[in-house]
């Protein structure tokens, strides 16, 4: 199998990351206007902080964000390392808002939960509660990666390893 590489596209992660830094401002003057509880502007500046984090370290890496390769399927955003093969059941196409995901089935999910730290861990159990599959491909700023596509390409994967 050719090995299919995906890159961030900078145009989105630019866009994310000035509207993050206009929440931490707006986090920043809640925290000075007089009366108001100070937690909401210490969310503000802590949740679109870290956001505003994410988003130019993914920026400044010229490494690929999702690949798809004879190992398996690495998303770094997942941090799992590379999901084998062996472990992938089924995989299908979905969207949140306009975020494009392909949810994985895998034959024992807690081997890759196990990878994660405790943030990542309560996220997945969230994803879970809410109906999503707890291990899931982001492909949100992602350039040329539709849902459709990705899952089109796992899918093929899947089977060519089950026929053969």
């Amino acid at each position: 199998m050719t090995p299919l590489a995906y890159h961030a596209d900078r145009r989105t992660l630019t866009l994310l990351l000035l509207t993050s830094l206009g929440f931490v401002a707006l986090g920043v003057w809640l925290l000075s206007v007089e009366g108001l509880d100070a937690w909401i502007g210490w969310l503000n500046v802590l949740f679109f902080g870290a956001g505003a984090v994410v988003f130019a370290r993914q920026m400044a890496s010229s490494r690929s964000r999702l690949v798809i390769d004879d190992d398996g399927i690495l998303d770094r955003t997942l941090g799992v390392g590379v999901i084998a093969w062996d472990d992938v059941l089924a995989a299908w196409p979905y969207e949140v808002g306009r975020h494009g995901f392909v949810g994985l089935e895998l034959r024992d999910p807690d081997v890759y939960r196990r990878r994660t730290g405790p943030v990542k861990r309560a996220a997945m159990r969230g994803h879970a509660a809410l109906g999503y599959p707890p291990l899931s491909l982001n492909l949100t700023a992602l350039k040329g990666a539709t849902a459709a596509e990705v899952a089109a390409v796992v899918l093929a994967r899947i089977a060519e390893r089950d026929a053969g």
